[in-house]
């Protein structure tokens, strides 16, 4: 859907660099900054779902932070 595909944007022009969840949170929903830490939920929903379309290897959890796009060498 259209908040997997701007989420794998924002990845897609910055592989390797690390997005934290307030940081997606912003992206996909940026007039509700004050109920991010009710967000993260939604977007590690979002997230899984978007592993199962691209494969689990490509997008890394970085524990306590968020995700990132590995990048490809």
């Amino acid at each position: 859907g259209p908040s997997q595909q701007k989420i794998l944007a924002a990845m897609m022009e910055k592989p390797g660099r690390v997005f934290g969840m307030e940081e997606l949170a912003e992206l996909l929903w940026p007039l509700a900054h004050s109920y991010y830490g009710n967000m993260s939920h939604s977007i590690r929903s979002l997230v899984h779902n978007l592993r199962k379309r691209i494969g689990y290897s490509v997008i890394r959890t970085v524990p306590g932070i968020g995700y990132e796009l590995v990048p490809k060498n």
